[in-house]
Protein backbone atom coordinates (compact mmCIF):
# COMPACT_ATOMS: atom_id res chain seq x y z
CA UNK A 1 0.00 0.00 0.00
CA UNK A 2 2.69 2.30 0.39
CA UNK A 3 4.67 1.55 -2.36
CA UNK A 4 1.42 2.45 -4.37
CA UNK A 5 0.45 5.76 -2.43
CA UNK A 6 4.55 6.41 -3.13
CA UNK A 7 4.15 5.74 -6.65
CA UNK A 8 1.03 8.10 -7.49
CA UNK A 9 2.68 10.97 -5.17
CA UNK A 10 5.53 10.40 -7.30
CA UNK A 11 3.09 10.62 -10.52
CA UNK A 12 1.25 13.72 -9.15
CA UNK A 13 4.77 15.67 -8.29
CA UNK A 14 5.55 15.07 -12.22
CA UNK A 15 2.42 16.00 -13.29
CA UNK A 16 2.66 19.65 -11.24
CA UNK A 17 6.40 20.00 -12.63
CA UNK A 18 5.65 19.48 -15.88
CA UNK A 19 2.55 22.08 -15.46
CA UNK A 20 5.15 24.25 -13.64
CA UNK A 21 7.58 24.03 -16.62
CA UNK A 22 4.77 25.15 -18.95
CA UNK A 23 3.53 28.04 -17.48
CA UNK A 24 7.04 28.92 -16.51
CA UNK A 25 8.07 28.91 -20.28
CA UNK A 26 4.24 30.67 -21.35
CA UNK A 27 5.45 33.40 -18.59
CA UNK A 28 8.71 34.02 -20.45
CA UNK A 29 7.17 34.21 -24.10
CA UNK A 30 4.84 36.83 -22.91
CA UNK A 31 6.60 38.65 -21.05
CA UNK A 32 9.10 39.02 -23.70
CA UNK A 33 6.05 39.90 -26.45
CA UNK A 34 4.63 42.58 -23.57
CA UNK A 35 1.41 40.82 -23.22
CA UNK A 36 1.26 40.81 -19.78
CA UNK A 37 2.52 42.98 -16.85
CA UNK A 38 3.50 43.41 -13.32
CA UNK A 39 4.68 40.75 -11.30
CA UNK A 40 3.75 37.04 -11.92
CA UNK A 41 3.77 34.00 -9.94
CA UNK A 42 2.97 30.39 -10.07
CA UNK A 43 0.98 28.82 -7.03
CA UNK A 44 -0.97 26.01 -6.29
CA UNK A 45 -4.98 27.54 -6.57
CA UNK A 46 -6.92 27.17 -3.06
CA UNK A 47 -10.34 26.74 -4.89
CA UNK A 48 -9.08 23.33 -6.94
CA UNK A 49 -6.01 21.33 -5.77
CA UNK A 50 -5.86 19.96 -9.15
CA UNK A 51 -5.31 22.78 -11.07
CA UNK A 52 -2.28 25.41 -11.02
CA UNK A 53 -2.88 29.30 -10.68
CA UNK A 54 -1.17 31.86 -12.69
CA UNK A 55 -1.56 34.88 -11.04
CA UNK A 56 -0.69 38.07 -12.60
CA UNK A 57 -0.66 41.35 -10.67
CA UNK A 58 -0.54 44.95 -12.06
CA UNK A 59 -2.99 48.00 -12.52
CA UNK A 60 -5.96 45.44 -13.29
CA UNK A 61 -5.11 41.53 -12.12
CA UNK A 62 -6.37 38.56 -13.76
CA UNK A 63 -5.77 34.92 -12.38
CA UNK A 64 -5.94 32.27 -15.01
CA UNK A 65 -6.31 28.60 -13.61
CA UNK A 66 -4.88 25.59 -15.75
CA UNK A 67 -6.42 22.34 -14.94
CA UNK A 68 -3.69 19.81 -13.62
CA UNK A 69 -3.54 16.50 -16.08
CA UNK A 70 -4.78 17.98 -19.56
CA UNK A 71 -1.70 20.27 -21.01
CA UNK A 72 -3.39 22.87 -22.71
CA UNK A 73 -7.55 22.72 -21.37
CA UNK A 74 -8.34 25.12 -18.76
CA UNK A 75 -11.36 26.04 -16.34
CA UNK A 76 -14.38 27.64 -18.13
CA UNK A 77 -13.02 31.29 -17.10
CA UNK A 78 -9.18 30.47 -18.58
CA UNK A 79 -9.99 32.15 -22.18
CA UNK A 80 -11.61 34.90 -21.16
CA UNK A 81 -9.43 36.14 -18.73
CA UNK A 82 -6.33 35.43 -20.46
CA UNK A 83 -7.89 37.40 -23.36
CA UNK A 84 -8.94 39.76 -21.19
CA UNK A 85 -5.25 39.85 -19.87
CA UNK A 86 -3.84 40.54 -23.52
CA UNK A 87 -6.41 43.47 -24.02
CA UNK A 88 -5.77 45.58 -20.61
CA UNK A 89 -2.17 45.11 -21.09
CA UNK A 90 -1.68 46.01 -24.46
CA UNK A 91 -4.44 49.65 -23.24
CA UNK A 92 -1.97 50.17 -20.12
CA UNK A 93 1.34 49.72 -22.33
CA UNK A 94 0.33 52.80 -24.56
CA UNK A 95 -2.36 51.19 -26.49
CA UNK A 96 0.38 49.01 -28.65
CA UNK A 97 -1.64 46.36 -30.59
CA UNK A 98 -0.49 42.77 -31.49
CA UNK A 99 -0.52 41.70 -34.96
CA UNK A 100 -1.87 38.13 -35.70
CA UNK A 101 1.60 37.37 -36.60
CA UNK A 102 2.91 37.83 -33.42
CA UNK A 103 0.13 36.13 -31.59
CA UNK A 104 0.87 33.35 -34.26
CA UNK A 105 4.41 33.21 -33.59
CA UNK A 106 3.86 33.00 -29.73
CA UNK A 107 1.56 30.16 -29.93
CA UNK A 108 4.18 28.28 -32.23
CA UNK A 109 6.54 28.51 -29.33
CA UNK A 110 4.31 27.51 -26.47
CA UNK A 111 3.23 24.75 -28.74
CA UNK A 112 7.66 24.03 -29.49
CA UNK A 113 7.62 23.65 -25.45
CA UNK A 114 4.73 21.71 -25.06
CA UNK A 115 5.42 19.36 -27.67
CA UNK A 116 9.05 18.77 -26.03
CA UNK A 117 8.04 18.35 -22.53
CA UNK A 118 5.46 15.61 -24.25
CA UNK A 119 8.49 14.05 -26.34
CA UNK A 120 10.19 13.76 -22.93
CA UNK A 121 7.20 12.50 -21.08
CA UNK A 122 6.84 9.46 -23.23
CA UNK A 123 10.33 8.95 -23.95
CA UNK A 124 11.22 8.68 -20.25
CA UNK A 125 8.82 5.97 -19.38
CA UNK A 126 9.83 3.93 -23.03
CA UNK A 127 13.50 3.46 -22.02
CA UNK A 128 15.93 4.00 -18.37
CA UNK A 129 18.66 5.06 -20.59
CA UNK A 130 18.72 8.90 -20.10
CA UNK A 131 21.07 9.39 -23.32
CA UNK A 132 19.20 7.35 -25.33
CA UNK A 133 16.02 9.29 -24.61
CA UNK A 134 17.78 12.60 -24.70
CA UNK A 135 19.37 11.47 -28.27
CA UNK A 136 15.67 10.24 -29.57
CA UNK A 137 14.37 13.41 -28.97
CA UNK A 138 16.85 15.95 -30.27
CA UNK A 139 16.80 13.57 -33.48
CA UNK A 140 12.90 14.48 -33.75
CA UNK A 141 12.53 18.11 -33.11
CA UNK A 142 14.95 18.28 -36.03
CA UNK A 143 13.07 15.99 -38.46
CA UNK A 144 14.07 12.55 -37.78
CA UNK A 145 11.67 10.94 -36.22
CA UNK A 146 12.72 7.12 -36.86
CA UNK A 147 14.37 6.88 -33.27
CA UNK A 148 11.17 8.16 -31.53
CA UNK A 149 8.84 5.27 -33.02
CA UNK A 150 11.67 2.62 -32.55
CA UNK A 151 12.02 3.00 -29.21
CA UNK A 152 7.95 3.47 -28.67
CA UNK A 153 7.59 0.67 -30.55
CA UNK A 154 9.70 -1.29 -28.67
CA UNK A 155 8.65 -0.47 -25.48
CA UNK A 156 5.06 -1.41 -26.12
CA UNK A 157 6.02 -4.57 -27.63
CA UNK A 158 7.80 -6.37 -25.04
CA UNK A 159 4.69 -5.27 -22.71
CA UNK A 160 6.11 -2.03 -20.62
CA UNK A 161 2.84 -0.70 -18.85
CA UNK A 162 1.88 2.93 -18.97
CA UNK A 163 4.39 4.14 -21.63
CA UNK A 164 1.37 5.86 -23.59
CA UNK A 165 -1.60 5.84 -20.93
CA UNK A 166 -4.01 9.10 -21.43
CA UNK A 167 -5.95 9.79 -24.01
CA UNK A 168 -4.06 12.99 -24.88
CA UNK A 169 -1.16 11.32 -25.56
CA UNK A 170 -2.71 9.15 -27.93
CA UNK A 171 -3.65 11.64 -30.31
CA UNK A 172 0.18 13.86 -29.41
CA UNK A 173 1.63 9.95 -31.27
CA UNK A 174 -0.57 10.09 -33.90
CA UNK A 175 0.30 13.96 -34.64
CA UNK A 176 4.07 12.98 -34.47
CA UNK A 177 2.70 10.34 -37.44
CA UNK A 178 0.95 12.74 -39.59
CA UNK A 179 4.21 15.52 -39.57
CA UNK A 180 6.35 12.80 -39.99
CA UNK A 181 5.00 11.48 -42.88
CA UNK A 182 3.74 14.58 -44.42
CA UNK A 183 7.37 15.93 -44.15
CA UNK A 184 8.79 12.61 -45.52
CA UNK A 185 6.22 13.03 -48.33
CA UNK A 186 7.09 16.81 -49.12
CA UNK A 187 10.85 15.58 -49.31
CA UNK A 188 10.50 12.62 -51.60
CA UNK A 189 8.75 15.30 -54.03
CA UNK A 190 11.05 17.51 -53.65
CA UNK A 191 14.11 15.16 -54.89
CA UNK A 192 12.31 13.02 -56.39
CA UNK A 193 14.18 11.82 -59.75
CA UNK A 194 11.59 9.92 -61.32
CA UNK A 195 10.49 9.51 -64.96
CA UNK A 196 7.01 11.83 -63.79
CA UNK A 197 5.55 14.54 -65.63
CA UNK A 198 7.61 17.78 -65.49
CA UNK A 199 4.69 20.04 -66.54
CA UNK A 200 5.08 23.13 -68.14
CA UNK A 201 2.81 26.47 -68.31
CA UNK A 202 0.22 26.31 -71.04
CA UNK A 203 -2.15 28.68 -71.89
CA UNK A 204 -3.60 28.18 -75.03
CA UNK A 205 -4.07 25.15 -78.04
CA UNK A 206 -0.96 26.65 -79.76
CA UNK A 207 1.42 25.20 -76.59
CA UNK A 208 0.38 21.71 -77.41
CA UNK A 209 0.43 19.17 -80.16
CA UNK A 210 -2.76 16.85 -79.94
CA UNK A 211 -2.97 13.16 -80.73
CA UNK A 212 -5.70 10.78 -81.23
CA UNK A 213 -9.37 11.10 -79.39
CA UNK A 214 -9.46 9.18 -76.43
CA UNK A 215 -12.95 9.00 -75.75
CA UNK A 216 -16.08 11.39 -75.71
CA UNK A 217 -19.21 11.98 -74.31
CA UNK A 218 -21.83 14.29 -73.80
CA UNK A 219 -20.06 17.54 -72.15
CA UNK A 220 -16.56 16.74 -73.78
CA UNK A 221 -14.00 14.83 -76.03
CA UNK A 222 -10.61 13.74 -74.54
CA UNK A 223 -7.46 14.09 -76.72
CA UNK A 224 -4.19 12.29 -76.11
CA UNK A 225 -1.41 15.38 -76.30
CA UNK A 226 1.92 16.65 -76.01
CA UNK A 227 3.87 19.86 -75.50
CA UNK A 228 4.46 21.69 -78.49
CA UNK A 229 8.49 21.02 -78.71
CA UNK A 230 8.51 17.71 -77.03
CA UNK A 231 10.37 15.36 -78.94
CA UNK A 232 8.66 12.24 -77.21
CA UNK A 233 6.95 9.25 -79.01
CA UNK A 234 4.84 9.07 -76.31
CA UNK A 235 1.23 10.75 -75.48
CA UNK A 236 1.98 11.83 -72.45
CA UNK A 237 -0.62 14.36 -71.19
CA UNK A 238 -4.49 14.09 -71.81
CA UNK A 239 -6.57 17.52 -72.73
CA UNK A 240 -10.18 17.25 -72.05
CA UNK A 241 -12.03 19.82 -74.12
CA UNK A 242 -15.50 20.92 -72.81
CA UNK A 243 -18.57 21.81 -75.50
CA UNK A 244 -20.13 24.88 -75.23
CA UNK A 245 -23.32 25.26 -76.99
CA UNK A 246 -24.99 28.13 -75.10
CA UNK A 247 -22.41 30.19 -73.04
CA UNK A 248 -20.54 33.36 -74.50
CA UNK A 249 -17.22 32.97 -76.49
CA UNK A 250 -15.49 35.19 -73.84
CA UNK A 251 -13.14 34.20 -70.94
CA UNK A 252 -15.65 35.31 -68.01
CA UNK A 253 -18.41 33.65 -69.33
CA UNK A 254 -17.01 30.16 -70.04
CA UNK A 255 -15.10 30.06 -66.74
CA UNK A 256 -18.28 31.09 -64.54
CA UNK A 257 -20.40 28.83 -66.31
CA UNK A 258 -18.00 25.73 -65.92
CA UNK A 259 -16.31 26.91 -62.48
CA UNK A 260 -17.12 22.77 -61.05
CA UNK A 261 -15.24 22.03 -63.38
CA UNK A 262 -11.63 23.29 -62.01
CA UNK A 263 -12.32 22.83 -58.28
CA UNK A 264 -9.45 20.32 -58.58
CA UNK A 265 -7.43 22.32 -61.08
CA UNK A 266 -4.05 23.47 -59.82
CA UNK A 267 -3.35 26.42 -62.01
CA UNK A 268 -6.04 28.60 -64.06
CA UNK A 269 -5.50 31.12 -66.65
CA UNK A 270 -6.75 34.44 -65.99
CA UNK A 271 -4.75 36.74 -68.59
CA UNK A 272 -7.80 37.35 -70.25
CA UNK A 273 -9.91 38.60 -67.00
CA UNK A 274 -10.24 41.81 -65.50
CA UNK A 275 -9.59 42.21 -62.06
CA UNK A 276 -13.10 42.48 -61.00
CA UNK A 277 -14.28 39.55 -62.82
CA UNK A 278 -11.55 37.21 -61.13
CA UNK A 279 -14.22 37.72 -57.99
CA UNK A 280 -16.40 34.72 -59.42
CA UNK A 281 -13.93 32.30 -57.87
CA UNK A 282 -14.84 33.80 -54.44
CA UNK A 283 -17.49 31.27 -53.36
CA UNK A 284 -15.97 28.35 -55.27
CA UNK A 285 -13.86 25.77 -53.10
CA UNK A 286 -10.65 24.52 -54.48
CA UNK A 287 -10.03 20.73 -54.12
CA UNK A 288 -6.41 20.64 -51.94
CA UNK A 289 -4.29 17.88 -54.05
CA UNK A 290 -4.73 14.25 -53.11
CA UNK A 291 -3.38 11.04 -54.59
CA UNK A 292 -6.91 9.71 -55.35
CA UNK A 293 -8.52 12.87 -57.00
CA UNK A 294 -7.69 13.81 -60.33
CA UNK A 295 -5.03 16.70 -60.45
CA UNK A 296 -5.85 19.31 -63.72
CA UNK A 297 -2.77 20.81 -64.09
CA UNK A 298 -3.50 23.72 -65.83
CA UNK A 299 -7.34 25.01 -67.04
CA UNK A 300 -7.51 27.68 -70.12
CA UNK A 301 -10.02 29.21 -72.35
CA UNK A 302 -9.11 29.16 -76.67
CA UNK A 303 -11.13 28.85 -79.85
CA UNK A 304 -12.15 25.60 -80.81
CA UNK A 305 -9.29 24.12 -83.20
CA UNK A 306 -9.71 21.78 -85.96
CA UNK A 307 -8.64 18.40 -84.74
CA UNK A 308 -8.83 14.81 -85.50
CA UNK A 309 -12.09 12.97 -84.72
CA UNK A 310 -14.21 15.88 -84.64
CA UNK A 311 -16.44 13.81 -87.13
CA UNK A 312 -17.64 12.20 -83.62
CA UNK A 313 -19.03 15.23 -81.73
CA UNK A 314 -20.74 17.48 -85.36
CA UNK A 315 -22.85 19.16 -83.75
CA UNK A 316 -20.64 20.55 -80.76
CA UNK A 317 -18.75 22.52 -83.29
CA UNK A 318 -18.78 25.71 -84.33
CA UNK A 319 -20.01 27.18 -87.61
CA UNK A 320 -16.95 27.83 -88.57
CA UNK A 321 -15.91 24.63 -88.68
CA UNK A 322 -19.03 22.98 -89.82
CA UNK A 323 -21.47 25.04 -91.01
CA UNK A 324 -23.89 23.18 -91.92
CA UNK A 325 -24.70 21.21 -88.23
CA UNK A 326 -22.79 23.49 -85.74
CA UNK A 327 -24.64 24.55 -82.45
CA UNK A 328 -21.37 25.09 -80.55
CA UNK A 329 -19.55 28.14 -79.56
CA UNK A 330 -16.35 29.20 -81.10
CA UNK A 331 -14.78 28.91 -77.39
CA UNK A 332 -14.48 27.09 -74.78
CA UNK A 333 -12.69 25.51 -71.35
CA UNK A 334 -9.70 23.05 -71.79
CA UNK A 335 -8.00 21.46 -68.83
CA UNK A 336 -5.10 19.95 -69.39
CA UNK A 337 -4.15 16.26 -67.01
CA UNK A 338 -1.82 13.14 -66.85
CA UNK A 339 -2.83 10.91 -69.45
CA UNK A 340 -4.27 7.59 -67.49
CA UNK A 341 -4.92 3.98 -68.88
CA UNK A 342 -7.89 3.64 -68.65
CA UNK A 343 -11.24 4.17 -66.72
CA UNK A 344 -12.74 1.73 -63.87
CA UNK A 345 -15.71 0.46 -66.12
CA UNK A 346 -13.28 -1.10 -68.27
CA UNK A 347 -10.64 -1.92 -66.07
CA UNK A 348 -13.16 -3.89 -64.05
CA UNK A 349 -13.92 -6.49 -67.45
CA UNK A 350 -10.90 -8.31 -66.60
CA UNK A 351 -12.26 -10.88 -63.97
CA UNK A 352 -8.73 -12.28 -63.19
CA UNK A 353 -8.45 -9.74 -60.04
CA UNK A 354 -7.68 -10.76 -57.03
CA UNK A 355 -9.39 -9.66 -53.75
CA UNK A 356 -6.62 -7.98 -52.84
CA UNK A 357 -6.56 -5.99 -55.68
CA UNK A 358 -10.12 -4.95 -55.76
CA UNK A 359 -9.98 -4.07 -52.03
CA UNK A 360 -6.60 -2.49 -53.18
CA UNK A 361 -8.95 -0.12 -55.47
CA UNK A 362 -11.97 0.22 -53.10
CA UNK A 363 -9.72 1.65 -50.54
CA UNK A 364 -8.54 4.14 -52.92
CA UNK A 365 -12.23 5.47 -53.74
CA UNK A 366 -12.68 5.75 -50.33
CA UNK A 367 -9.72 7.84 -49.31
CA UNK A 368 -10.54 10.20 -51.90
CA UNK A 369 -14.13 10.55 -51.23
CA UNK A 370 -13.37 11.16 -47.68
CA UNK A 371 -10.61 13.58 -48.10
CA UNK A 372 -13.34 15.57 -50.62
CA UNK A 373 -15.71 15.26 -47.16
CA UNK A 374 -13.34 16.82 -45.32
CA UNK A 375 -12.28 19.46 -47.67
CA UNK A 376 -16.65 20.05 -47.69
CA UNK A 377 -16.72 19.30 -51.27
CA UNK A 378 -19.87 16.58 -52.61
CA UNK A 379 -18.49 14.74 -55.98
CA UNK A 380 -22.47 14.08 -56.85
CA UNK A 381 -21.81 12.37 -59.91
CA UNK A 382 -19.59 9.31 -58.75
CA UNK A 383 -19.65 5.87 -61.21
CA UNK A 384 -16.91 3.69 -63.03
CA UNK A 385 -16.32 6.21 -66.08
CA UNK A 386 -15.56 8.69 -64.01
CA UNK A 387 -13.23 7.36 -62.31
CA UNK A 388 -9.37 7.21 -63.88
CA UNK A 389 -6.74 3.90 -63.63
CA UNK A 390 -2.99 4.01 -63.78
CA UNK A 391 -1.73 0.54 -64.27
CA UNK A 392 1.89 1.54 -64.31
CA UNK A 393 3.11 -0.05 -61.81
CA UNK A 394 1.49 -3.45 -62.94
CA UNK A 395 -2.07 -4.40 -64.25
CA UNK A 396 -2.66 -5.71 -60.26
CA UNK A 397 -1.52 -2.16 -58.73
CA UNK A 398 -4.05 -0.24 -60.36
CA UNK A 399 -3.44 3.70 -58.90
CA UNK A 400 -7.07 5.36 -58.94
CA UNK A 401 -8.19 8.68 -59.04
CA UNK A 402 -11.57 10.40 -59.45
CA UNK A 403 -12.01 12.63 -61.69
CA UNK A 404 -15.24 15.00 -63.54
CA UNK A 405 -16.25 17.26 -61.15
CA UNK A 406 -18.75 19.19 -63.15
CA UNK A 407 -21.65 18.37 -61.25
CA UNK A 408 -19.80 18.60 -57.86
CA UNK A 409 -21.20 21.11 -55.03
CA UNK A 410 -18.07 23.16 -53.82
CA UNK A 411 -20.32 26.55 -52.08
CA UNK A 412 -17.77 28.19 -49.70
CA UNK A 413 -20.89 29.49 -48.09
CA UNK A 414 -22.80 26.36 -47.89
CA UNK A 415 -20.81 23.70 -47.37
CA UNK A 416 -22.30 20.65 -48.18
CA UNK A 417 -25.80 21.76 -47.39
CA UNK A 418 -27.50 23.02 -50.59
CA UNK A 419 -30.95 24.86 -49.74
CA UNK A 420 -33.26 23.39 -51.73
CA UNK A 421 -35.92 25.88 -52.27
CA UNK A 422 -37.94 24.79 -55.42
CA UNK A 423 -37.59 21.37 -57.07
CA UNK A 424 -35.25 23.46 -59.95
CA UNK A 425 -32.39 22.91 -57.60
CA UNK A 426 -29.33 20.36 -59.10
CA UNK A 427 -29.51 17.29 -57.16
CA UNK A 428 -26.24 15.94 -58.98
CA UNK A 429 -25.37 13.77 -61.92
CA UNK A 430 -26.39 10.37 -62.31
CA UNK A 431 -29.68 10.09 -60.91
CA UNK A 432 -29.70 5.86 -60.62
CA UNK A 433 -26.58 6.41 -57.82
CA UNK A 434 -28.06 9.38 -55.87
CA UNK A 435 -28.39 8.42 -52.04
CA UNK A 436 -32.02 7.87 -50.76
CA UNK A 437 -31.92 11.06 -48.75
CA UNK A 438 -30.93 13.37 -51.98
CA UNK A 439 -33.44 11.70 -54.41
CA UNK A 440 -36.69 11.25 -51.75
CA UNK A 441 -36.15 14.86 -50.52
CA UNK A 442 -39.18 17.35 -51.11
CA UNK A 443 -37.93 21.27 -51.54
CA UNK A 444 -39.40 23.57 -48.83
CA UNK A 445 -39.18 27.32 -47.65
CA UNK A 446 -36.42 25.84 -45.37
CA UNK A 447 -35.16 22.95 -46.42
CA UNK A 448 -31.69 21.79 -47.42
CA UNK A 449 -30.20 19.17 -49.20
CA UNK A 450 -26.98 17.68 -46.65
CA UNK A 451 -24.42 15.90 -49.04
CA UNK A 452 -22.32 14.94 -46.00
CA UNK A 453 -22.72 11.01 -46.47
CA UNK A 454 -24.09 10.88 -50.02
CA UNK A 455 -20.96 10.15 -51.72
CA UNK A 456 -20.14 7.21 -48.96
CA UNK A 457 -23.54 5.79 -50.17
CA UNK A 458 -22.85 5.73 -53.89
CA UNK A 459 -19.47 4.16 -52.79
CA UNK A 460 -21.01 1.46 -51.68
CA UNK A 461 -23.06 0.69 -54.97
CA UNK A 462 -19.56 0.71 -56.96
CA UNK A 463 -18.44 -1.56 -54.57
CA UNK A 464 -20.69 -4.36 -56.01
CA UNK A 465 -18.89 -3.92 -59.43
CA UNK A 466 -15.74 -3.44 -58.09
CA UNK A 467 -16.03 -7.11 -56.54
CA UNK A 468 -17.09 -8.50 -59.60
CA UNK A 469 -21.32 -8.38 -59.03
CA UNK A 470 -23.62 -6.26 -61.42
CA UNK A 471 -24.40 -3.01 -59.85
CA UNK A 472 -28.24 -3.06 -57.99
CA UNK A 473 -28.81 -0.14 -59.07
CA UNK A 474 -28.80 -0.89 -62.71
CA UNK A 475 -30.29 -2.70 -65.01
CA UNK A 476 -33.80 -4.24 -66.11
CA UNK A 477 -34.54 -5.70 -62.58
CA UNK A 478 -32.61 -3.13 -60.69
CA UNK A 479 -33.22 -1.37 -57.21
CA UNK A 480 -34.80 2.07 -56.58
CA UNK A 481 -32.89 4.44 -54.92
CA UNK A 482 -36.02 5.96 -53.52
CA UNK A 483 -37.54 2.88 -52.37
CA UNK A 484 -35.50 0.48 -51.78
CA UNK A 485 -35.15 -1.53 -47.66
CA UNK A 486 -31.86 -2.39 -46.73
CA UNK A 487 -33.39 -6.16 -46.40
CA UNK A 488 -33.73 -5.66 -50.61
CA UNK A 489 -29.79 -5.77 -51.30
CA UNK A 490 -28.18 -8.48 -52.62
CA UNK A 491 -25.27 -10.58 -51.58
CA UNK A 492 -21.73 -9.38 -52.33
CA UNK A 493 -20.34 -12.03 -53.77
CA UNK A 494 -16.33 -12.51 -54.14
CA UNK A 495 -16.21 -10.41 -50.81
CA UNK A 496 -15.32 -11.55 -47.07
CA UNK A 497 -17.70 -11.37 -44.68
CA UNK A 498 -16.58 -8.10 -43.20
CA UNK A 499 -16.48 -6.46 -46.58
CA UNK A 500 -20.07 -7.31 -47.49
CA UNK A 501 -21.05 -5.92 -43.94
CA UNK A 502 -19.13 -2.70 -44.88
CA UNK A 503 -20.50 -2.40 -47.91
CA UNK A 504 -24.31 -2.70 -46.46
CA UNK A 505 -23.28 -0.22 -43.75
CA UNK A 506 -22.45 2.45 -46.61
CA UNK A 507 -25.57 1.89 -47.97
CA UNK A 508 -28.11 2.17 -45.45
CA UNK A 509 -30.85 4.31 -46.13
CA UNK A 510 -30.55 6.40 -43.32
CA UNK A 511 -27.32 9.10 -43.54
CA UNK A 512 -26.88 9.06 -39.76
CA UNK A 513 -26.51 5.21 -39.48
CA UNK A 514 -24.75 5.05 -42.64
CA UNK A 515 -21.14 4.46 -42.53
CA UNK A 516 -18.82 7.64 -42.99
CA UNK A 517 -16.07 7.33 -45.80
CA UNK A 518 -13.38 7.99 -43.04
CA UNK A 519 -14.59 5.11 -41.41
CA UNK A 520 -14.96 2.93 -44.15
CA UNK A 521 -11.69 4.46 -45.14
CA UNK A 522 -10.26 3.07 -41.87
CA UNK A 523 -11.92 -0.21 -41.90
CA UNK A 524 -10.51 -1.29 -45.14
CA UNK A 525 -6.76 -0.08 -43.58
CA UNK A 526 -7.29 -2.32 -41.14
CA UNK A 527 -8.37 -5.09 -43.48
CA UNK A 528 -5.13 -5.44 -45.76
CA UNK A 529 -2.52 -4.34 -42.83
CA UNK A 530 -4.19 -5.10 -39.66
CA UNK A 531 -2.85 -8.46 -37.35
CA UNK A 532 -5.32 -11.69 -38.71
CA UNK A 533 -6.17 -12.67 -35.72
CA UNK A 534 -8.18 -8.97 -34.96
CA UNK A 535 -10.78 -9.92 -37.35
CA UNK A 536 -11.06 -13.45 -36.16
CA UNK A 537 -13.60 -12.98 -33.32
CA UNK A 538 -13.68 -16.69 -32.37
CA UNK A 539 -10.46 -17.70 -30.69
CA UNK A 540 -9.04 -14.41 -31.95
CA UNK A 541 -8.26 -11.39 -29.58
CA UNK A 542 -9.87 -7.99 -29.23
CA UNK A 543 -7.17 -5.44 -29.56
CA UNK A 544 -6.82 -2.70 -26.43
CA UNK A 545 -5.53 0.47 -26.78
CA UNK A 546 -1.61 -0.67 -26.26
CA UNK A 547 -2.29 -3.05 -29.10
CA UNK A 548 -3.84 -0.27 -31.50
CA UNK A 549 -0.67 1.82 -30.90
CA UNK A 550 1.78 -0.42 -31.10
CA UNK A 551 0.32 -2.08 -34.74
CA UNK A 552 0.22 2.24 -35.77
CA UNK A 553 3.41 2.86 -34.61
CA UNK A 554 5.16 -0.31 -36.92
CA UNK A 555 2.93 0.40 -39.83
CA UNK A 556 4.51 4.20 -39.40
CA UNK A 557 8.12 2.94 -39.22
CA UNK A 558 7.73 0.88 -42.48
CA UNK A 559 6.13 3.73 -44.27
CA UNK A 560 9.25 5.80 -43.14
CA UNK A 561 11.84 2.89 -44.07
CA UNK A 562 10.39 3.15 -47.64
CA UNK A 563 10.54 6.24 -49.85
CA UNK A 564 9.50 4.53 -53.29
CA UNK A 565 6.42 5.22 -55.18
CA UNK A 566 5.16 1.50 -54.84
CA UNK A 567 1.01 2.02 -54.43
CA UNK A 568 0.70 -0.09 -50.94
CA UNK A 569 3.05 2.20 -49.44
CA UNK A 570 1.54 5.31 -51.06
CA UNK A 571 -2.00 4.16 -49.84
CA UNK A 572 -0.44 3.23 -46.01
CA UNK A 573 1.04 7.34 -45.93
CA UNK A 574 -2.12 8.98 -47.28
CA UNK A 575 -3.64 6.87 -44.35
CA UNK A 576 -0.81 7.92 -41.89
CA UNK A 577 -1.33 11.47 -43.07
CA UNK A 578 -4.62 12.33 -41.54
CA UNK A 579 -4.89 9.17 -38.72
CA UNK A 580 -6.46 10.01 -35.42
CA UNK A 581 -6.39 7.31 -32.78
CA UNK A 582 -9.81 7.76 -32.17
CA UNK A 583 -11.21 7.32 -35.35
CA UNK A 584 -8.97 4.47 -35.99
CA UNK A 585 -10.21 3.22 -32.48
CA UNK A 586 -14.02 3.19 -33.68
CA UNK A 587 -12.91 1.19 -37.25
CA UNK A 588 -11.06 -1.18 -34.66
CA UNK A 589 -14.29 -2.08 -32.68
CA UNK A 590 -16.83 -2.12 -35.19
CA UNK A 591 -15.00 -5.08 -37.02
CA UNK A 592 -15.00 -6.24 -33.65
CA UNK A 593 -18.78 -5.98 -33.29
CA UNK A 594 -19.07 -6.99 -37.08
CA UNK A 595 -18.57 -10.51 -36.10
CA UNK A 596 -20.67 -10.95 -33.40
Amino acid sequence: MLRLITFATHQQTQEMSFLRRLICYSRYILRNHQILLGRRKVEVSPENQSGVLLRTEGKKGCNIIVGGGNVGTAGPRASSELGGAAGRSSTDSGGSSFSSSTLSRIGQQIHTQVRQIFINNVLRRATTNQEVARKAAQRLLYGDSRPFFALVGVSLATGSVGVVSQDSEFDGICWEIRESISRQTKESNMYSSSSSIEFEPITSVSDLKFGPILNQGCNAAVYAANYKDSTEAEWVLAVKMMFNYDIESNAFSILKGMVKEIVPARQVDLKNLAELDKSLFENVKRCPPHQNIIDIHHAFVDKIPLLEGLQRYPNALPQRLNPDAGFGRNMSLFLVMKRYDTNLQDYLKNTDLTHRTRMLIFTQILSGVSHLVHAEIAHRDLKTDNILVDVSQGYMFPEIVISDFGCCLADKSNGLSLPFRTEYIDRGGNAALTAPEISTAVPGAWKYLNYKNSDAWTCGAIAYEIFGNPNPFYGENHLDGRTYTDNDLPTVNHANPIVQKLIKGLLKRNPDQRISAEKAFNICILLLWAPSDWMVRSGGRCPNDDDILQWLVCLTAKALSQTNEILEFKIMRSFLKKVKFSSLKSAVVWIAQSQD
